[in-house]
């Protein structure tokens, strides 16, 4: 085990384990690729100071957020996966939006926005377990994208982690050019919709 990886997450939030290895090694794709570590941050500060750290160490970093998507996204290549589904709260509710971290399960999200009577359209029969990051790496749809809209119709601000361990805001066009970028542009760590 990395001591320096070790350090930014703690023992618990680290691992190289084969079982955890062999269950990161591919998403619902079915595809298989090859992990070196799982990590699991827990906020924003951890993964800034990860992919800092990896950087300097040319690591190639694969984010994660459910693991349903069906196209290989999440499938690592030597990679260190970093597992989002830790940072999964709700930071924000205020009138007619939502702040969430990237780990947020959208369904849940909608779960809690619909007890105050309003909600996100973007309904899928197919996973309930897609998190906000994910739907934003991928600018996800619902069944009726037509009359409701992508995800990049909802995203009024995005906070990532950029490739040179930059934290950024987004907000506007800028946010929605991270929509669909399938964590190219950053690790989505939060986000208001």
């Amino acid at each position: 085990m990395n001591s320096k990886i070790t350090e930014i997450f703690g023992p618990l939030n680290a691992s190289d384990s084969e079982i955890d290895k062999m269950a990161y090694s591919t998403d619902a794709s079915r595809i298989r690729g090859e992990v070196d570590m799982v990590v699991h941050p827990v906020n924003k500060e951890q993964v800034y100071k990860f992919v800092q750290y990896a950087r300097r160490g040319h690591m190639d970093i694969v984010p994660r957020g459910a693991g349903t998507g069906i196209v290989g996204g999440a499938v690592p290549q030597r990679s260190v996966v970093v597992d989002m589904s830790k940072m999964n709260r709700i930071t924000e509710i205020g009138d007619g939006f939502v702040k969430v971290e990237g780990g947020a399960i959208f369904s849940e999200v909608n779960q809690v926005l619909e007890e105050r009577g309003v909600h996100i359209p973007l309904v899928s029969e197919v996973n309930s377990k897609r998190t906000i990051g994910g739907m934003i790496a991928t600018n996800a749809v619902g069944l009726r994208v037509f009359e409701h809209g992508r995800m990049e119709d909802w995203v009024e601000e995005v906070e990532i982690v950029d490739g040179t361990g930059r934290l950024a805001k987004l907000v506007g066009t800028e946010a929605k050019n991270v929509c669909g970028s399938e964590g190219t542009i950053g690790i989505v760590v939060g986000a208001k919709i």
